[in-house]
């Protein structure tokens, strides 16, 4: 498990370090809530195994997201976001199920994180590549 986690914050660096670099103010601010919710996220779990407060700091997130996605001109927030919104949505099937694991919840909203984060460099390089402005 500790692999995991180590994987998943080297991505998350990696990936926030090239937005910042190459993304433009969209992609500053969503690091910034990327990174913010990752940290609060590491915190609630550290002190509880209940799933409402990652499903608060997750929620947070997609309307941050979503604030982005409006407003940019980059196609890489929407991706960002719609994928984000999936996680939310996981999180809202496990509010209304008696019996799922916290450990299995944990997981399928990780891998969705993941895509978030892949999709962010990516699309910038693709935004970049046809021209789409950064700022």
């Amino acid at each position: 498990m500790a692999y995991l986690a180590v994987s998943f914050i080297m991505l998350l660096l990696m990936c926030c370090i090239f937005a910042i670099r190459h993304g433009g103010s969209d992609a500053r601010a969503a690091v910034a809530m990327m990174l913010t919710a990752t940290l609060l996220t590491r915190l609630v779990t550290g002190l509880s195994h209940e799933q409402w407060p990652m499903a608060i700091i997750d929620g947070l997130l997609l309307v941050g997201l979503l604030h982005i996605a409006l407003k940019s001109k980059a196609f890489w927030p929407l991706w960002t976001t719609a994928f984000h919104a999936t996680t939310v949505t996981a999180h809202s099937a496990v509010a209304f199920s008696n019996h799922v694991d916290f450990k299995i919840m944990a997981g399928v909203t990780s891998i969705w994180s993941l895509f978030s984060l892949v999709v962010m460099p990516l699309g910038i390089m693709v935004d970049q590549r046809f021209g789409i402005m950064r700022d």
